[in-house]
């Protein structure tokens, strides 16, 4: 695990680049999974005896893609480099002020305001308690109502954006990831083999 660094706006830096892979790879891991399940994607993969393996990999991307997701939230420990941590040393006035030249200021108020919504979301637990039980660890679940595909496709898209936000805010990026078609017609490409007109 690599330190954090003693300049915080290294660290900031680090964490943007970080979270915009991982932006990708939530978008990416979306797309997968959306995709196995159109075009009859799932029946053709079972007709072809890939059944099995299809439900190994759904569950595979289920995971990842949660773990993704959830660790962007997680406390801060001593050489963490997830979301959270760029979120908390920008509250630092000086580390702040590196950032904001030029129309830098917008920039790092898009990403705190779609930090703070991200943070207040109803959906954070229930994926929180999915990786505290079912993914990282096995466990009897709390008493919250269990995350649904649906609310871990569309906290992701949200957790994404907050990644691609600071990423545009710190540099690191100089476009949305909206801007690459790739990112869809990978997915597409991916089950294009198994896909049914």
């Amino acid at each position: 695990m690599a330190a954090q660094s003693t300049r915080p706006a290294e660290t900031v830096r680090k964490v943007a680049e970080q979270g915009l892979n991982d932006a990708v790879e939530i978008t990416l891991l979306i797309g997968l999974m959306r995709g196995q399940n159109t075009g009859n994607v799932n029946k053709k993969l079972d007709e072809d005896g890939a059944g099995r393996a299809a439900g190994a990999i759904k569950h595979a991307l289920t995971a990842r893609l949660v773990l993704l997701i959830a660790r962007a939230y997680a406390n801060v420990k001593h050489g963490d480099l997830h979301l959270r941590v760029a979120a908390c040393l920008l509250n630092d006035n000086t580390t702040r002020q590196i950032f904001g030249s030029s129309n830098g200021y917008d920039k790092l108020a898009a990403f705190d305001k779609q930090w703070i919504k991200c943070r207040g979301d109803h959906r954070l637990p229930r994926i929180k308690e999915f990786r505290d039980k079912f993914t990282a660890h096995l466990g009897e679940p709390k008493d919250i109502p269990e995350a649904t595909y649906g609310d871990l496709f569309a906290f992701g898209a949200e957790t994404a954006k907050a990644m691609e936000l600071l990423a545009l805010a710190t540099g690191i990026a100089v476009k949305g990831l909206d801007t690459d078609p790739s990112l869809v017609s990978a997915s597409e490409a991916f089950w294009k083999p198994w896909k049914q007109a």
